[in-house]
């Protein structure tokens, strides 16, 4: 991530700042782990150019019954997280 707030803080007058942060509640296939979100922070606060416009994530079979208490866990993760 250093790499993109480095460019955005060289590039400020030319590129959007406006980041969208994708939390990985437990797919394992992109966004940030639970516990990565301390150090992301502190990324986040070093690099006041960039500034989270939303949060999200996946919550695969939330629109199945049968997976309730898989998706509750996940937005449990997400809320955490967030």
């Amino acid at each position: 991530m250093r790499g993109y707030a480095e460019y955005v803080r060289d590039h400020a007058e030319e590129v959007a700042s406006p980041i969208h942060l994708k939390i990985d509640t437990g797919m394992r296939r992109l966004g940030f782990e639970p516990q990565e979100v301390p150090a992301l922070l502190e990324v986040l606060a070093e690099y006041p150019e960039l500034r989270v416009v939303s949060a999200f994530s996946h919550l695969a079979g939330a629109d199945e019954s049968r997976h309730a208490g898989f998706s509750r866990r996940h937005a449990e993760r997400f809320s955490a997280a967030a």
